[in-house]
């Protein structure tokens, strides 16, 4: 991963490589784009092995100024958290996924001063059993 900022003031660009199968390399060309402004460079031919490969850009944007207090504001956050066993039985399937987005932008609009939220499934993932 390359990660080279354009100039003091400009934004950064993080470069990353996508190899693997059309399929993966496309969902996660998908995903990229929809969490951050991604440049792509063009999709090279499957090789040998069937695998097709990407360039992508990141692009991070440098906050120069504090905010006016009378702006509004787009957050975006990542969060990550643990369920009982049992309590999503059905993940990672769309009826559960779509579940959990809505309860997820659901507790975030509680908060105060939320005028929006929105929330995307992104994984679910079982985790090892505790030890004793």
């Amino acid at each position: 991963m390359d990660s080279t900022p354009s100039s003091a003031t400009g934004p950064a660009f993080t470069q990353v490589q996508l190899t693997g199968p059309a399929d993966a390399v496309a969902r996660l060309m998908e995903t990229l784009s929809g969490v951050s402004e991604v440049i792509f460079g063009p999709v090279l031919q499957p090789g040998r092995g069937g695998d097709v490969s990407c360039t992508a850009q990141v692009v991070t944007h440098p906050s120069p100024e504090p905010l006016a207090e009378s702006q509004t504001v787009s957050v975006t956050v990542q969060a990550v958290f643990e369920v009982e066993a049992g309590t999503l039985r059905e993940l990672p399937g769309a009826e559960a996924a779509q579940h959990v987005e809505e309860s997820v932008a659901a507790a975030v609009s509680a908060l105060p001063g939320v005028r929006r939220a929105s929330s995307r499934f992104v994984s679910a993932v079982g985790l090892p059993a505790a030890r004793e």
